[in-house]
């Protein structure tokens, strides 16, 4: 029996450990934000586990009785038929045999039985339902009996099937789609789906995506994803499902469920074959199964029938990993036969049939010798690493990003100091912390002085009150200039064909061009004499350059490569506005007016166009003879003319893209989210919380066979 002093000891430490783990969850799930590694948090779970099962100390509102985090309150919750758990985790040999033993006892030792051995994804776990084929629901974990409704976000995910192929073939080759010998035991397949399937899976983003997307905020000064695992998990909860459809985001499926018989008899996320098909009598065949119906199913999955054989595969994935394209965090070890599963039941929060094996992050430590500033094309101000080389994850590291000034601020990163370092996605070097040896030091060097002048230019930076980043705003800063106009020229802005990033080097090395508006004025001598460069070859480029004149308004303000103004705000700027004078003097209430523009997107386009230097930019290009207007998108009738959309939940029969281009195409415009400037609110099924706010604000409600017929209407001249 413990004393009084221990019970209040351990209660005092029960308090502080329900704190840092609310807020450990709050960060992860809710803000993609996490400030502890997965080990620590399981680590800091289990104490907190057994003080409360030491001192009789459990509550229903403590973080080991909760799986995930809470819905979020911008999406509409949708409940999970079968209850989404999460898993038990292990970090070693010896607990992961103790659960051997586990299952062993709860089976009784004459059971036959097997595991299946997959990879673990290091994601953001969902489900998928398809009722007669079709995905009608796609929802994340949430608190494990609740999710957020994100059918829209996912439907953008070019993995997931909107409707399952019903031929039995096996889906393609690649990630989702390749069958591997003697792994799965006999392969399964079926040619009939059930009329109701839940599957369950992983959204993951792959390391060299995850850089790209990564290396894009950070030169837009925004902050920056920790991992792909929460780059990925706060993609999926954007509002706009346009937006999430430019991230890239993938998907694998890791259980199949068939639903009714299923919910009612298993509610431990087994599952049994339903009346109207079997989907499998193992885990494994149920992969098989998923991938006959054209879902991606990893292919690294194994068949093992001891805890040897188990401990021989997660060894061989240990080292496997680091040559993936994406994130494993661990192996995933669950009892293969499904009719076994609830003879060994569940947990509030996990199944006693399954356990996650995780790996250790690779880490290094070394020295930081110095700290030096790069500059991008948009002017961002990142400071890297300059480390003492060392080998890490088969590589040797060199240099690593330091993000922006708060990142150093927060980690206390100083010259001289011992730091930690490991590979965020296994790709991109990170500083993860300073050793304690440095920090106990009486000696370190004063903290890192961020340069308030370009390091390159000399020019004042600034720094926008919602941004991380320091900026340069010279468009003539030697850094910034490769980079610009490469962008002016590449295919999603002017299309320049043959000039590319080296064609461009020699020009600037040779002085001939300063701004994209030298392009314009390049000679046929010059083009011709630089390397590579043959006669005919220089001819091309320039015919290439001057028909790029024709492209219209939308592809000129983009290739300016103004902060946040990408395909889709330059589009709808340009559309709106018609002309790059009328864009240049526009007041901000005119581009808020425009549906795509927030206040941040205004800001940027008036300090842009306010600069004396860009001022002249423009003047050029259109003494060049660039095309500066654009006419407004033609449109079929005027019925929605003046009005502003928002679409919202899932539509009967429209995609939300089909949806916006009929609005379009009859006058309306299109905005992904409810203010005082929306005029209708198209609303389909498990519409969340944008239906609920036009709602409080009295906007109208149209359904989408309303819409159809208003449309119909119109087109057939019925409309009085």
């Amino acid at each position: 029996m413990s004393s009084p002093t221990e019970r209040s000891a351990a209660e005092k430490r029960i308090h502080e450990l329900r704190l840092l783990l609310n807020k450990a969850n709050e960060a992860y799930y809710q803000d993609a934000a996490p400030f502890i590694s997965d080990k620590e948090f399981d680590q800091a779970l289990a104490e907190l586990h057994h003080l409360e099962q030491t001192f009789g100390l459990v509550t229903p509102e403590s973080p080991t009785q909760r799986v995930g985090g809470a819905p979020s309150e911008a999406f509409q919750s949708v409940q999970h038929p079968i209850p989404m758990l999460s898993l038990d985790n292990t970090y070693n040999e010896e607990e992961l045999r103790d659960f051997d033993e586990r299952v062993r006892k709860g089976l009784g030792e004459q059971t036959t039985f097997t595991y299946s051995v997959e990879l673990k994804f290091d994601g953001a776990s969902i489900r998928l339902r398809y009722e007669q084929g079709k995905l009608v629901v796609g929802a994340t974990r949430g608190n494990g009996a609740q999710g957020d409704d994100i059918t829209a976000n996912l439907k953008t995910v070019k993995d997931i099937p909107l409707e399952l192929n019903s031929t039995g073939q096996t889906a393609p080759a690649g990630q989702g789609g390749r069958q591997t010998s003697n792994t799965t035991g006999d392969l399964f397949s079926t040619t009939s789906i059930p009329d109701v399937l839940e599957i369950r899976g992983e959204a993951y983003m792959e390391r060299e995506a995850f850089a790209r997307l990564n290396l894009s905020r950070e030169e837009q000064g925004l902050s920056v994803f920790a991992n792909p695992r929460n780059s990925t998990a706060g993609s999926l909860k954007m509002q706009d499902p346009r937006e999430v459809a430019r991230r890239p985001i993938r998907f694998t499926a890791f259980d199949v469920l068939a639903d009714d018989g299923a919910s009612k008899q298993h509610r431990s996320q087994s599952s049994a074959p339903n009346s109207n098909t079997t989907i499998g009598d193992t885990h494994l065949q149920r992969l098989e199964t998923a991938r006959s119906y054209g879902l991606p199913v990893n292919e690294h999955s194994r068949l093992c029938h001891t805890i040897d054989e188990v401990l021989e595969v997660i060894a061989h994935f240990d080292t496997l990993r680091h040559e993936l394209p994406y994130d494993t965090d661990g192996a995933v070890i669950k009892v293969n036969e499904v009719h076994l599963r609830p003879e060994l039941g569940s947990t509030a929060k996990s199944p006693r049939w399954a356990i996650a094996y995780k790996f250790e992050a690779e880490q290094a430590e070394t020295t930081l010798n110095d700290i030096t500033i790069q500059v991008g094309r948009l002017g961002t101000l990142t400071p890297v690493a300059e480390l003492e080389p060392v080998q890490l994850a088969g590589t040797t590291v060199k240099r690593a990003s330091l993000h922006n000034e708060d990142e150093l601020q927060r980690k206390d990163i100083r010259i001289g100091d011992r730091v930690i370092i490991e590979k965020a996605g296994e790709i991109i070097p990170q500083v993860v912390s300073v050793a304690p040896s440095s920090l106990q030091s009486t000696d370190r060097q004063p903290p890192f002085a961020f340069p308030r002048s370009c390091p390159a230019c000399g020019q004042e930076v600034i720094k926008l009150d919602d941004e991380v980043a320091w900026r340069c705003v010279n468009p003539s800063c030697p850094p910034q200039l490769l980079e610009r106009l490469s962008y002016f020229a590449s295919r999603d802005a002017m299309d320049i064909d043959g000039l590319g990033e080296a064609i461009i080097m020699q020009l600037i090395e040779r002085g001939y061009v300063e701004s994209v508006a030298d392009f314009y004025s390049l000679t046929h001598e010059q083009v011709a004499g630089l390397e590579r460069m043959a006669d005919k070859s220089a001819q091309n480029t320039l015919q290439a350059i001057q028909a790029s004149k024709a492209q219209p308004l939308e592809k000129v303000l983009q290739g300016l490569g103004i902060r946040f103004v990408g395909k889709t705000v330059a589009r709808d700027i340009a559309t709106h506005l018609g002309s790059m004078q009328a864009i240049m003097n526009a007041t901000e209430d005119e581009l808020l007016a425009i549906p795509s523009i927030g206040p941040r997107i205004v800001e940027s386009l008036q300090a842009y166009f306010a600069n004396e230097v860009n001022q002249r930019l423009i003047q050029r290009l259109s003494e060049a003879g660039l095309t500066l207007t654009q006419e407004a998108k033609q449109t079929t009738s005027t019925l929605f003319e003046g009005k502003t959309f928002v679409l919202t939940g899932t539509l009967p029969t429209l995609t939300r893209t089909q949806a916006a281009a009929l609005i379009e195409e009859h006058g309306g415009a299109v905005s992904s989210s409810v203010s005082k400037k929306t005029s209708v609110v198209l609303a389909g099924e498990s519409a969340g919380s944008k239906l609920d706010k036009a709602k409080g604000w009295g906007i109208q409600i149209m359904e989408e066979a309303e819409f159809l017929r208003m449309i119909e209407e119109e087109t057939s001249g019925t409309r009085g």
